[in-house]
């Protein structure tokens, strides 16, 4: 069940549906939504107090981000009063309480921005940070997503992996309420059967949970050799509006961020993406 649900506010502008979406889904769940605007430390920490010149230039940049903290909670406010949704906000240093409220709460809501700097809150750097150190499941809302439903009808990606395991687990409450569910597994030419072998164990799995769900095995081919580009062309098709899969696939001494078909997905899907590690 989904009581506690988190919204990162930082760099989320008014032509950004994020908000919306996680107040929406909150309100939906009778949840309550945690607001939290996070103020860069590790970029004051750069500037030596003692320096007069810096000194001045660190107070200017803690005074913009108090300021933008001001406008992220009276927009939070003014948002999710119009919705309709039990609230709290908070705002903090990122070394400080606000990682700490995120490691209470179901889900995280995120805007996305390209960037690979961590110190940017919307990056797939600071993304790919929370689902390793923090553990909680994230669904990234990308920018032009203008529907009202989140989770109607939700695509999973499946290939019997522990990550994949967790994406399932976390997800089922959502997919306990979704009209319909898709399971999507993804093979190479001499794996049909196996797959799909695979494939009725999750869907017998989600059966004895009460969810109905249709399994779509995909062939790798030279015109959809990405696993990410089978996942995003079957949601397109098909009117998914949640894609729920298991981030960050690889080690993280070989990747410095997102496995492949994680990053491809962030990048490019146009519809709300569920990240689980």
């Amino acid at each position: 069940m989904i009581k506690h649900i988190l919204v990162c506010l930082n760099n989320i502008r008014d032509d950004d549906n994020t908000l919306q979406t996680a107040a929406k889904f909150a309100r939906s769940n009778d949840a309550r939504l945690i607001g939290l605007y996070i103020m860069a430390d590790s970029v004051l920490s750069s500037y030596d107090v003692y320096d007069h010149y810096t000194a001045g230039l660190r107070q200017k940049i803690i005074e913009e981000q108090k300021k933008q903290a001001q406008l992220s909670e009276e927009r939070f406010h003014k948002v999710t009063s119009k919705i309709g949704c039990k609230t709290t906000f908070y705002k903090g240093l990122e070394n400080d309480k606000p990682m700490q409220i995120m490691l209470y709460t179901d889900l995280i809501f995120m805007s996305y921005s390209k960037g690979e700097n961590s110190n940017d809150f919307t990056s797939a750097a600071f993304i790919n940070k929370l689902l390793v150190d923090i553990g909680r499941p994230i669904i990234v809302v990308p920018k032009n997503w203008q529907k009202d439903n989140l989770g109607s009808h939700i695509l999973l990606g499946w290939n019997e992996t522990r990550e994949s395991a967790r994406a399932l687990h976390e997800a089922l409450p959502l997919m306990k309420t979704a009209e319909k569910v898709d399971v999507l597994t993804v093979y190479k030419e001499k794996d049909l059967e196996s797959n799909i072998a695979k494939g009725m164990e999750v869907s017998s799995y989600l059966e004895s949970h009460n969810v109905n769900s249709q399994l779509y095995p995909k062939q790798i081919t030279e015109n959809d050799p990405h696993v990410g580009g089978i996942l995003i062309k079957h949601s397109d098709r098909n009117d998914i509006d949640l894609i729920a899969i298991g981030g960050y696939g690889h080690s993280y001494l070989r990747e410095s961020l997102l496995g492949g078909v994680t990053q491809h997905l962030i990048h490019n899907a146009r519809m709300p993406l569920m990240l689980v590690h």
